[in-house]
């Protein structure tokens, strides 16, 4: 039989106590423990209990009470269970996801002057032109997976550059000169590079000129 007790206090509580458990009554492990160390760290640790529960963790509720943020410590959510979640941290797995519920999700970098250099979304909006836009239209680098755009460069020119398992240039595309550079990269699968094809086309044109030649 489960017993409730209910404590009124005043506006400030005070506790003087380097540890604090907060567990069920016939329990042996506090699910919920604060930590206040002697050189003024706190920590609250969130743990499973006797049952050792995956879903222990932090939530926060809307006026609902649905789960809009929520950190478990394992996988034990389900779909339906973070169906109105917009902010889901799956500790064991490592995993983040971002979005649900009538919001698309977002992620957002700021350099150390607070400027928005980067802004990936789930997706975008689009203006009254069906053109697509990004809240961060100085971002440097933009992506809208929902159109499977991705956008470089901008206030300073854009470029994407692959490189083999060596570590040298391959492949560069420049958006501010507008220029690619493709080196040694083979054509339609087969052996045939850009620098072969460039050489046979050099040694063709010695040709023509020979023949060409008085």
């Amino acid at each position: 039989m489960s017993s409730k007790s209910d404590v009124k206090l005043g506006q400030f509580l005070t506790l003087e106590s380097t540890m604090v458990h907060i567990k069920p009554q016939n329990a042996t492990k506090a699910p919920l423990t604060f930590v206040a160390a002697d050189d003024g760290t706190g920590v609250m640790l969130v743990q499973g209990g006797d049952s050792n529960n995956d879903q222990s963790g932090i939530i926060l509720l809307d006026e609902n009470m649905d789960s809009v943020v929520k950190i478990t410590k394992g996988m034990g959510s389900t779909s339906a269970s973070i169906a109105k979640t917009r902010v889901y941290l799956d500790g064991a797995c490592g995993n983040l996801t971002l979005g649900g519920n009538g919001e698309d999700g977002d992620v957002v970098l700021r350099n150390h002057s607070g400027e928005v250099t980067a802004h990936i979304s789930a997706q975008a909006g689009r203006d009254s032109n069906t053109v697509p836009f990004l809240n961060h239209p100085n971002a440097k680098m933009k992506i809208d997976a929902g159109l499977g755009t991705y956008d470089l460069g901008g206030l300073a020119g854009g470029r994407i550059s692959l490189r083999n398992n060596s570590n040298v240039l391959k492949i560069s595309l420049d958006g501010q000169t507008g220029k690619g550079t493709f080196v040694d990269v083979a054509l339609t699968g087969g052996t045939t590079t850009i620098t072969s094809l460039v050489n046979k086309i050099k040694d063709l044109e010695a040709r023509i000129a020979a023949l060409e030649a008085p």
